[in-house]
């Protein structure tokens, strides 16, 4: 029996046993099995000039993509703690990053924030902002505010939903509306974080998506495997570092007091329709 044929059956019993084949992956692995060909090979039939070549070419693809995939690791690793700084650089900062959420904190004198907001001005700047952005325009639509639990999660619960102003949207426009803080029968909202969403369609009455935004302030930065790194905002609310879409400067004094330091990074686009106040219990049934 030839040598090769010992070889063949070493490797097949290999895959039979389910063992990784280490010849694609392991260089030096490949070398010596290709150096224990050419040692013991038969000199009556020796190894063909195009055969061994074939696999000296191989050998150099292995040892290429090897050292092409040690170069990548080095690369992300480099990149994985320059974004940890740029991150941590953002401390302090306002960020506006995609997300759907709010955070309803407290006032100075440790209730609601929702207390000192005047349900019947929405221009308080206390009042919390919601972006969105429309993909397609929308003739009709209804916003929807719905509680959380403690770890933050939708509960289903709808407790304030409000009608968009007819075909007062564009796509590709950045808006923003704003809640006062209470539900349908104007009961102030305890503390914490709401999901806000939104069901909308276009003048054919098919679905429109819409991207929607959250905002706060930078208290820290959590590291991800994936690169795709976490900031910790002031509320206790988080958002991926690769999803800001815009920076801000905290406004000067704070914006409300209490857990709530500058909820409003200012005016990122057109503004239409910024009234959800005055209108307990419109088309709750609309939402999803």
């Amino acid at each position: 029996m030839s040598t090769a044929s010992i070889l063949g059956q070493f490797e097949a019993n290999k895959a039979a046993a389910g063992i990784p084949n280490r010849v694609n992956t392991d260089k030096d692995t490949f070398l010596k099995l290709l150096v224990a060909q050419l040692t013991h090979q038969d000199p009556l039939n020796p190894v063909e000039d195009k055969e061994f070549i074939a696999q000296l070419a191989q050998f150099t693809q292995v040892e290429e993509l090897q050292n092409i995939r040690a170069a990548m690791e080095g690369l992300q690793a480099a990149m994985s703690v320059q974004q940890i700084s740029n991150a941590a650089s953002l401390m302090g900062l306002l960020v506006l990053a995609q997300g759907d959420n709010v955070y309803l904190g407290v006032d100075a004198d440790g209730r609601s924030q929702a207390h000192s907001m005047d349900p019947s001005d929405p221009t308080q700047s206390n009042w919390l902002r919601m972006y969105f952005r429309p993909q397609q325009d929308i003739a009709e639509g209804v916003l929807n505010i719905i509680a959380t639990d403690e770890q933050g999660r939708p509960t289903g619960k709808m407790i304030f939903s409000q009608k968009l102003e007819s075909n007062a949207y564009k796509a590709g426009q950045d808006y923003e509306l704003r809640w006062h803080g209470r539900d349908f029968a104007g009961q102030v909202m305890p503390p914490g974080t709401y999901i806000f969403s939104f069901v909308a369609e276009d003048s054919a009455g098919r679905r429109v998506m819409v991207d929607s935004f959250s905002t706060g302030q930078v208290h820290g930065v959590e590291t991800s495997p994936d690169g795709n790194h976490k900031l910790n905002l002031h509320d206790g609310r988080t958002v991926n570092y690769l999803d800001i879409r815009q920076l801000y400067l905290p406004p000067t004094g704070g914006g409300g007091g209490g857990n709530n330091p500058g909820n409003e990074p200012g005016e990122p686009g057109n503004n239409p329709g910024n009234n959800p106040g005055n209108n307990p219990g419109n088309e709750p049934g609309n939402g999803e």
